[in-house]
């Protein structure tokens, strides 16, 4: 999942919400250094990731994608996930979306102390260039991949990926509808064990 699908999933917690959206940043164990409550949400990013990864709805997808993408197919599919859960944000939470991400990165500054100087560099400049609002639009997802190309190195050209998401939209539509009935629930029940071990 991409960083929109982490937010939701994380709940109304705001430290938790904060350690699922910086999870990537966070190697190793390094994650015990961080506030309980951040640390759980670095967890739970940390399960996503592997949840997704290994489930058969998400493996089947993938094949969609043409050869030239390699193992960054499944980098372009959590993308992919975040353009229809924008589409379809009204089915799966009251705020609108604009403003749920507008009080994200409000709350966000209250933890970004928490992070190295760099990560809290690239995701001040990943909010501030506003790519979560974006994810609806073709124009927008192309934004996002054209930004994960530059880093790594353009040795992929993710950005074309979105030729095979139109030739393949409904199938990648339904998959995500289906995956992410799944996966909400997965993340109820690890949440649910997280605060009975409080």
């Amino acid at each position: 999942m991409n960083y929109l699908a982490h937010l939701y999933l994380s709940g109304s917690d705001e430290a938790f919400r904060f350690g699922n959206f910086i999870g990537d940043a966070v190697k190793g164990n390094k994650y015990i250094h961080f506030p309980k409550p951040i640390q759980e949400g670095i967890i739970l990013h940390r399960k996503i990731d592997s949840f997704t990864d290994h489930h058969p709805i998400c493996k089947e997808t993938k094949q969609l994608f043409r050869p030239i993408f390699g193992h960054y197919k499944g980098v372009i599919l959590d993308v992919i996930n975040d353009h229809f859960l924008s589409l379809q944000w009204e089915q799966y939470h009251p705020l609108p979306l604009n403003n749920y991400l507008l009080d994200f990165e409000k709350s966000f500054q209250t933890y970004a102390h928490h992070l190295t100087p760099e990560a809290k560099q690239f995701y001040e400049m990943f909010i501030s260039r506003k790519f979560m609002h974006q994810y609806d639009t073709f124009e927008g997802l192309e934004l996002t991949l054209l930004g994960m190309e530059r880093r790594i190195g353009y040795k992929v050209p993710l950005s074309q990926s979105i030729d095979d998401l139109k030739v393949h939209y409904t199938h990648f539509e339904n998959a995500f509808q289906l995956f992410f009935n799944e996966i909400q629930e997965y993340c109820k029940l690890e949440i649910n064990k997280m605060n009975s071990e409080l």
